[in-house]
């Protein structure tokens, strides 16, 4: 089957529609909700074979401000801030799924938006997409899971940051694009920059080890100590990741140590990818993480109970009910 663009379109459009009214009964707030959830994104690098899949993709690409022209407008109901409409972008989303991977998201030509043959669904012998989905080790943006993890094992060539002379990402070109395209990447001021930062994710993960929501807000965004490793970040374009690209988010991290001596770590699949997956443990470890500022520890508990036993909940309420802050 040939995708018709204008019926993809309705078709998300539609499903924007159910889930906004959907959430308008539930009466949950974005910082319930959305801070409480692990991230699920899709590994299909593939054309998109279903909604869902697109829905991971735009999200993944940077295609639109999800959380403030989507997941806003979704999660809080009559009191969103934002646009009006759902997708909103000078460019196209399908313009960039389908376009080709390493021109700008806004300087895509239309004679490149051309149809695309779907491939099977899942179901009767064939797999399913859900099957390459990953998460999210990091609560930050896909390009740079690999550069974090890179970064927390990197920790180990050094007894201190201050011994680092510089640090050289080689990245696809994508990557840095989405990541690591302006200088306010270099000093975010806000946690919607912070978390999109690639330099600022290299920093954060060399000087304490992992990356929590916590770094995005002050005193972390004005530490000069921070700030100052920052600086020293590199992100360089690397043709080997553009290459495998669809495959993974290669990320080669070098180390320059004052000493003179150059530590590398390699990171092909990030922690959470569907070919490295993450545990049971760390997968609850992300998520008490980053529900500790929203819910006591009692409360987080049980709704981690509930989570883990959700096939045999009774109803779906109960476990709405427990996000209740």
């Amino acid at each position: 089957m040939v995708a018709n663009y204008p019926e993809l379109a309705q078709r998300l459009s539609e499903q924007l529609l159910l889930q906004d009214r959907a959430a308008r009964l539930f009466q949950v707030t974005a910082r319930a909700i959305w801070r409480h959830r692990a991230t699920l994104e899709s590994g299909a690098r593939d054309p998109p074979h279903c909604l869902e899949v697109v829905h991971s993709r735009l999200r993944a690409a940077q295609v639109v401000p999800w959380r403030h022209a989507y997941s806003n407008r979704l999660l809080v109901g009559d009191h969103a801030h934002g646009p009006p409409a759902a997708v909103e972008e000078t460019v196209a989303p399908f313009e960039y799924l389908v376009g080709p991977r390493h021109a700008g998201l806004r300087e895509l030509h239309r004679e490149d938006r051309k149809p695309f043959r779907l491939p099977k669904l899942g179901g009767g012998g064939e797999p399913f997409g859900r099957m390459r989905c990953f998460t999210k080790r990091f609560a930050l943006g896909q390009y740079s899971q690999t550069v974090a993890q890179a970064a927390v094992e990197a920790r180990s060539f050094f007894a201190n940051v201050e011994e680092i002379e510089e640090v050289n990402i080689r990245v696809s070109r994508i990557a840095i694009q989405v990541m690591a395209d302006s200088s306010d990447k270099w000093r975010p001021q806000t946690h919607e920059t912070a978390d999109h930062s690639m330099p600022y994710a290299a920093g954060v993960a060399l000087m304490d080890g992992t990356i929590e929501e916590q770094h995005y807000e002050d005193p972390y965004l004005h530490d000069k100590r921070l700030m100052d490793l920052v600086s020293r970040v590199r992100c360089l374009p690397s043709d080997e990741a553009d290459r495998v690209e669809r495959e993974m988010n290669l990320c080669d991290l070098e180390v320059v140590l004052k000493s003179g001596r150059r530590k590398n770590v390699r990171v092909e699949y990030h922690r959470g990818h569907w070919k490295n997956p993450m545990t049971d443990a760390e997968v609850e470890e992300k998520f008490r993480t980053l529900a500790r500022r929203q819910l006591p520890a009692a409360q987080t508990d049980n709704l981690l109970r509930q989570l883990w036993a959700l096939e045999s909940l009774p109803q779906a309420g109960a476990l709405i009910a427990a996000t209740r802050v």
